[in-house]
């Protein structure tokens, strides 16, 4: 699962839906999920959901010099979602786990 603007969605305002979403990846799937969080900055709101919700899982930083070309050791796969549901494609995605 990746949290993309980890900066926005670790705020106040999206913080409760953001934790509920975490929760419920971790009850639900079979596996522990993989969960990445990306953020142009770390802030202070990023550092205390990762210290709140992320205290047992190890964090890896991934730093790159170019923000539009991921690092060599990383896999990007793009999802067409284009006239599907977007709940399915994400069941669909997290049944690949």
């Amino acid at each position: 699962m990746v949290f993309d603007e980890a900066d926005t969605l670790c705020d106040t305002f999206y913080q409760k839906e953001t934790s509920k979403l975490l929760k419920g990846l971790q009850e639900d799937c079979r596996v522990k999920p993989q969960v990445i969080i990306v953020g142009a900055t770390r802030t202070g709101a990023v550092s205390a959901f990762l210290r709140r919700h992320m205290n047992q899982t190890e964090v890896m930083p991934v730093v790159t010099t170019d923000a539009h070309v991921p690092p060599k050791h990383l896999e990007q796969v793009f999802v067409p979602t284009k006239g599907k549901r977007l709940l399915s494609v994400l069941y669909e995605g997290l049944g690949e786990v």
